[in-house]
């Protein structure tokens, strides 16, 4: 999530990157803040409960039965 868990910028914007490393380097708080927020980006999206959830959800759907 931009700005959030992440810094997103154009491939040639190179003083925007430039900016964003210096905001980290800078900021001890916002490192921990982006780090955690990135880390539960990626627990909720890639858990292995979520993984198993969508497994389930496919194998019902080509299944052509809604009941789970």
């Amino acid at each position: 999530v931009p700005n959030k868990n992440a810094f997103v910028h154009n491939i040639s914007d190179k003083e925007g990157f430039a900016n964003s490393m210096e905001s980290l380097i800078k900021s001890t708080e916002l490192r921990h803040k982006m780090g955690q927020d990135g880390e539960q980006f990626v627990q909720n999206r890639f858990s292995v409960n979520r993984l198993a959830s969508d497994v389930r959800e496919l194998y019902y759907s080509l299944l052509g039965n809604n009941k789970r």
